[in-house]
């Protein structure tokens, strides 16, 4: 192995370095795509892309079965994508090295399938964003400075969680789930993965959890489209569906 690569492995940064490539590299898969006519690096209308790697009830149900997971790295605009791209390294650089690589992508990956069902749950629409991931990582590291003796306020991203919060209800075109159900994930597992106090912070056990939240996020989100649509099945790929229960 070269030196290179090695020096590579050791950085303390490689996952959220990782993640953010693959957010970029969808971006700019995006911007390329001429199907919807939208604009991504405005925002702009719904793509052909969004529609394929975006999250929807139903493009679920059409078979779309990646979409909880390519959804977290799909953005709409380059706001969107910067905002949250930073917000992520600033998390990277205190979360990543200090609870290692393993915890670190559980949590991450489990806030994300949260955020999907709770989009699922409450959204209407295509979404998309590392917005839940990213709520998930904040209010993990949130509960673990509290953890540690600092109030609310005084963590840095409790402050910022509100913000975004009252944003979240108050901004159009912002996926409410998402977000909720990724700082619910994210406070589940700041509680169980990073609290210094109990026996339960055990790597294997704030693993398991997550492992458990990523599954029923993904389940969940399938039986609520099930129940509410049944199969849907695209229109001669118009991006409009025909469901047997609609």
């Amino acid at each position: 192995m070269s030196q290179q690569v090695k020096r590579a492995l050791r950085d303390p940064m490689l996952v959220t370095k990782a993640i953010i490539v693959v957010n970029i590299l969808m971006f700019v898969a995006k911007a390329a795509d001429n199907g919807g006519g939208g604009n991504a690096f405005s925002g702009g209308s719904v793509t052909s892309f969004d529609l394929k790697f975006g999250l929807s009830d139903v493009g679920l149900a059409a078979g779309d079965w990646w979409q909880p997971l390519t959804s977290g790295f799909v953005h709409y605009g380059i706001i969107h994508i910067l905002f949250n791209m930073f917000i992520l390294w600033r998390l990277g650089e205190q979360l990543e090295d200090g609870i290692g690589r393993g915890r670190y992508v559980t949590l991450y990956f489990a806030s994300m399938f949260a955020g999907s069902f709770g989009s699922i749950l409450l959204d209407n629409g295509v979404a998309g964003g590392a917005s839940g991931a990213v709520f998930g990582l904040a209010a993990a590291a949130t509960v673990a400075l509290r953890q540690r003796g600092l109030s609310f306020w005084q963590t840095g991203w409790g402050p910022l969680l509100g913000i975004n919060l009252l944003l979240t209800f108050t901004q159009p075109n912002v996926s409410i789930g998402g977000h909720l159900g990724g700082l619910v994930g994210g406070v589940i597992l700041g509680f169980v993965m990073l609290d210094p106090h109990t026996a339960i912070h055990r790597r294997g056990a704030g693993v398991a959890v997550g492992i458990l939240i990523m599954v029923a996020s993904i389940a969940g989100a399938f039986a609520i489209v099930d129940n509410r649509l049944g199969t849907c099945v695209e229109l001669r790929d118009s991006g409009r569906y025909i469901c047997d229960k609609t």
